[in-house]
């Protein structure tokens, strides 16, 4: 019985850590615009497993007050988290529009109301709250998922050091988020006598807690968004041309206008090639695309239509390609016990991970392995 409270008990301690570490991390004032929206999600998280908890540990709990505060935050965790998503890939606050996807949670808030006021019976007056949580959430899980990989395409078409500032590992627990959310609509559908006591409830939740600790741990830790790129001539709230209406229609439109023929293509593209190598502009660790636009002296559109439909990669890839390039021969020259570290320094890396990652993309080996490979083919010849 002990281990089933403490597994039980486990979502609720993740959140309510989260939800003081961030209030004291802010203490002094708010360190990014959006730590506002992530405090709100993770108090409205830790109600939420609070009321879970109570429910699936006090068998009489069925019309108390817990009860009723997780109804509640369950309508209100998935909207609350597309407001956090929203603040960080586009800057933009909450649009009148957004606070619709709160319209379940005050329509539970009445229930709850009429319910205490009545003594009408709670599961009738709260039956409708299950499927309006499995529409909402799969909209915002959609919705926030698309905001992210959009957002994490413009990233890596501006900037060639991408390095915390993209929200891959954001977007993998947006993905476990849809999933745990599948087993909490299961588990509510199945009734709590079914997990009273039994070692099942174990499963969900471990993976809830591990799903609310990654990401307040994630989300506390962002040290770049929207707000950030703003401020570097970056209009991330193009994205949210995404969701107007005819916005398909408008976008291969904006394609259609853009788009630049196969040869002037080809062109720029050596133009481009020729000017970077020859100032080696790529070893710069925070070349930016508007770095390559002015020195080629054309503009954004032509340079990015260049290099993702002419070499269908993304800015950052392109250079770091050329980066890497220049490490595969330098690799070969350096003396032995110098460490591969200063080779990446000089080629434009400013982190160790995304060189090897890179490195191995390009080459499909490690650079140690590159480095004695053809150290041993130049000794032979």
């Amino acid at each position: 019985m002990f281990v089933y409270t403490l597994f039980s008990l486990l979502p609720f301690m993740a959140a309510f850590f989260w939800t003081v570490t961030i209030a004291l991390y802010n203490i002094n004032g708010w360190r990014k615009g959006f730590m506002p929206n992530l405090l709100l999600h993770s108090a409205v998280c830790t109600l939420l497993m609070l009321g879970q908890a109570v429910y699936y540990n006090v068998p009489d709990s069925e019309s108390g007050v817990f009860d009723i505060i997780s109804v509640v935050c369950r309508q209100a965790v998935y909207p609350v988290l597309f407001l956090f998503i929203k603040k960080i890939t586009t800057s933009r606050g909450a649009d009148s529009y957004d606070f619709l996807l709160l319209a379940p949670s005050f329509a539970a808030v009445v229930c709850a109301v009429v319910f205490r006021m009545t003594g009408s019976v709670h599961n009738g007056l709260l039956d409708w709250t299950s499927p309006v949580f499995l529409v909402v959430m799969l909209y915002v899980n959609v919705k926030s998922t698309i905001f992210i990989i959009r957002y994490n395409r413009q990233i890596r078409n501006f900037y060639s050091n991408t390095t915390r500032k993209t929200f891959d590992i954001m977007l993998w627990i947006m993905y476990l988020m849809l999933l745990s959310s599948v087993f909490s609509i299961s588990m509510k559908l199945i009734g709590r006598d079914f997990f009273y006591g039994n070692q099942l409830w174990a499963v969900p939740s471990l993976l809830i807690s591990m799903i609310i600790y990654l990401f307040f741990y994630e989300g506390i830790r962002i040290d770049f968004s929207a707000e950030d790129a703003a401020s570097d001539k970056l209009d991330v709230s193009q994205i949210l041309k995404f969701w107007k209406r005819n916005s398909s229609f408008i976008r291969r439109e904006e394609i259609r206008k853009e788009s630049i023929p196969v040869e002037t293509n080809m062109e720029l593209l050596e133009e481009m090639e020729k000017v970077i190598r020859e100032r080696r502009m790529y070893r710069n660790p925070d070349l930016k695309i508007t770095d390559v636009v002015n020195a080629v002296a054309s503009n954004r559109t032509y340079v990015s239509n260049a290099i993702n439909h002419g070499l269908k990669m993304s800015f950052s890839d392109y250079i770091n390609r050329m980066r890497v390039e220049e490490a595969m021969s330098k690799l070969v020259e350096i003396e032995e016990g110098t460490p591969i570290r200063l080779v990446a320094e000089e080629v434009g890396f400013n982190n160790d991970a995304t060189f090897y990652r890179h490195f191995r993309k390009v080459t499909g080996m490690t650079p140690a392995d590159w480095m004695n490979k053809n150290k041993n083919k130049n000794i032979n010849q």
